[in-house]
C-alpha cells in the first residue's frame, strides 16, 4: 500500500473498484467447476462452488456449506444484533418475511421466550 493510503471499507473499495474499471451492471461473472470465469453474471452454483473451495481450503467439511451459508450468516447476525427485519428482508432476494425464518441460524429459541420464567 502507498505511503499515506487509508484502508477503506471494503464497500467503498468495491465501488472505488467498479468506477475505475468503468464497470457498470453485474460485475461478478459465472465460475465454472474448473474454476475458469466466464461471461455471464455469477450464478448460485458458482458461488456454491467458490464457498466449498475456501472451506475445504480452511480444512473444514465442504458438505457441511452450501452458497446459502453466507446469506443464512448475515441474517442470522443481523437478527441477533435486533436488527429491522424489514431492512433484513430488502437485503435478500426472498419475497417474504416468513422466509427469513429459514436462514435463521440463531439457537436461542428460549432467549426473552414469553414463559421464561417457568420454563
Amino acid at each position: 500500500m502507498a505511503s499515506g493510503a487509508k484502508l477503506r471499507p471494503p464497500v467503498e473499495a468495491l465501488d472505488a473498484w467498479l468506477a475505475a474499471a468503468k464497470i457498470t451492471g453485474r460485475p461478478f461473472r459465472e465460475v465454472d467447476r474448473h474454476g475458469r470465469v466466464g461471461a455471464g453474471a455469477l450464478s448460485g452454483r458458482s458461488i456454491a462452488r467458490i464457498v466449498k473451495r475456501a472451506i475445504a481450503a480452511a480444512g473444514l467439511d465442504e458438505n457441511a456449506f452450501s452458497g446459502y451459508s453466507m446469506r443464512a450468516g448475515f441474517i442470522t447476525l443481523a437478527l441477533d444484533s435486533d436488527k429491522d427485519p424489514l431492512k433484513i428482508k430488502g437485503h435478500s432476494p426472498d419475497a417474504k418475511l416468513d422466509t427469513l425464518a429459514v436462514y435463521d441460524r440463531r439457537e436461542n429459541d428460549f432467549d426473552d421466550h414469553t414463559g421464561g420464567d417457568f420454563l
